[in-house]
């Protein structure tokens, strides 16, 4: 997305950008010689997928604080050319910093704005990393050739030096590969989709106050595109909304189609927040599927209260009419 269009809150620091550069330049070499020996991971590898604003956050989150997984955290995000460095760090200035002098409590507390978390421990989405391997234009889907010219030989090593430094199953937000999960199923020996929706309008109005949090301007595209932006680009806010939302959920459940049915749960928001012990259950079934068994009991949130904080301007009616249209066209 474009910096100079961002609101204040939401830019780039150069200066940041610039060191981060010169961290992971540094660090390139002596990662590429720690990782050499690996060749992909050996336990579940799960990938969150699913429309931006439909609960991937909270989700995502919730399962990083049951301790079952090995995740990208926000510290290791710093090192996205050297994660099994970052994931080295991660454990010195968290999982052992037992009397909280260098990063807190380490506690969850499930917010987030716009996707970002709070505190060194908390989830991170990783972008930068998934940004090294796969190399998006305007819309995140790649061709057959573009795949082709993937390292994904280094890509499956780095993802396996996450998982031996944890010796936990990798939990990742793969949103930014909705339109590429095939190639994952491919590539990852054993792969497990989490696809969670959300009430169609809910997500529209939760993109439309993004817009405005992010940009300022509800005229500005907020998140990933899909393959049909070309045609809703020069739509009306609504009928974008609708389609970002109904073209994503469709291209993922059409792909997921083609995917061995214990690779992949469909979750939905509403049902995941009124009961996410259901949800775990079902979670611990698949893992177990894919050769990695856990009797780790439930201990999380009973419930979490759903989102919907739906901004002034947003107009139902409207919303409603692009979605009948876009469903239906």
């Amino acid at each position: 997305m474009n910096n100079h269009l961002r609101t204040d809150t939401h830019k780039r620091t150069k200066v940041l950008e610039d060191l981060l550069d010169k961290v992971n330049c540094l660090l390139e070499e002596p990662e590429l010689n720690e990782v050499s020996h690996l060749k992909q991971p050996k336990l579940p590898t799960v990938f969150i997928v699913g429309n931006p604003r439909s609960g991937t956050t909270l989700l995502y989150q919730w399962l990083a604080a049951t301790g079952l997984f090995a995740y990208p955290s926000n510290i290791m995000s710093r090192f996205y050319n050297a994660p099994y460095i970052g994931a080295l760090l991660h454990k010195i200035f968290v999982d052992y910093d037992k009397h909280g002098e260098l990063c807190g409590n380490g506690q969850f507390d499930f917010t987030s704005q716009l996707g970002k978390t709070k505190g060194a421990h908390s989830p991170h989405e990783f972008w930068y990393f998934w940004r090294r391997f796969f190399h998006f234009g305007k819309i995140q889907c790649l061709t057959k050739a573009e795949l082709a010219e993937i390292n994904h030989e280094l890509f499956l090593k780095e993802l396996a030096a996450i998982e031996s430094c944890f010796e936990k199953p990798l939990l990742l937000k793969a949103l930014i590969m909705n339109w590429n999960i095939d190639y994952l199923n491919h590539i990852i020996q054993k792969p497990l989709f989490l696809f969670i929706k959300r009430n169609p309008m809910h997500n529209m109005a939760s993109l439309f106050k993004s817009r405005k949090t992010f940009f300022n301007d509800i005229s500005e595209w907020y998140s990933f595109k899909p393959p049909e932006y070309e045609l809703l680009k020069t739509k009306n806010v609504y009928m974008q909304l609708a389609g970002q939302v109904n073209y994503t959920n469709k291209h993922i459940e059409k792909t997921l189609q083609r995917i061995q049915p214990e690779h992949s749960i469909i979750i939905s928001y509403e049902k995941f927040c009124k009961a996410p012990e259901q949800l775990y259950s079902v979670i611990l079934s698949r893992l177990h599927h894919c050769g990695y068994n856990t009797s780790q009991a439930y201990t999380g949130p009973i419930s979490f209260q759903p989102s919907l904080d739906i901004d002034d301007e947003f107009d139902e009616a409207k919303a409603e009419k692009a979605l009948s249209y876009i469903q239906t066209s």
